[in-house]
């Protein structure tokens, strides 16, 4: 686009083109440029178009363990100051637009622990086996934390006509603040907001 009118404004300087003609030029191209845009966020005519990841939900024994593993190793960044005791925020990516983690831990949460049940104790399992004593590497331990759910950031977003999409795709929407929450053909809790939604006030 830049080059585009940078040759346009060359052309009017060595009298090619008419000072008409050159507002003209930049007007129709800056209505293409505004629309193509607009069209590369515009949601398919019966979804959204998704274009981030708002935070992902984490539930585990303890979430301080998995605070300080995600903030240290992969630098996320913590935000003690809400910390509430049960849950703590890691922000990641971009300032403006970035994506957050939430660890939460099992034991104040409003849900069960969906991983008790298989295990018999509901209490978390212990650190990574030992070998099955033919010589082999030590068997990874099992799984004590799930993704609860996923938020899903959406271009152009509004309350209203997301309601009535969902509504015609036959989903149960349970609206969230300024989101819905949904789920998907297999069950999972799929979350669905604008560019404006924020953690603290979502879950």
């Amino acid at each position: 686009m830049e080059k585009f009118i940078a040759q346009l404004l060359k052309d009017f300087e060595n009298g090619k083109m008419s000072r008409r003609h050159l507002i003209q030029t930049v007007a129709v191209a800056a209505s293409v440029y505004g629309a193509g845009e607009e069209a590369a966020n515009a949601a398919p005519s019966t979804g959204f178009k998704t274009i981030a990841v708002n935070h992902i939900s984490y539930q585990c024994p303890d979430y301080t363990i998995a605070r300080d593993f995600y903030a240290n190793l992969l630098g996320m960044e913590n935000l003690p100051e809400h910390d509430n005791g049960n849950q703590a925020y890691l922000a990641f990516g971009p300032k403006e637009g970035g994506a957050w983690m939430l660890p939460r831990g099992f034991a104040d949460s409003s849900k069960p622990n969906p991983l008790a049940a298989s295990r018999g104790d509901g209490g978390p399992r212990g650190g990574a086996r030992g070998g099955n004593g033919r010589g082999s590497a030590p068997e990874r331990p099992r799984t004590t934390a799930l993704i609860d759910h996923i938020a899903f950031t959406v271009a152009n977003f509004d309350k209203s006509r997301a309601e009535a999409v969902l509504k015609d795709w036959g989903l149960a929407a349970r609206p969230d603040g300024d989101s819905f929450h949904v789920k998907d053909p297999f069950g999972f809790d799929v979350q669905i907001s604008g560019n404006g939604m924020n953690a603290f006030g979502n879950r």
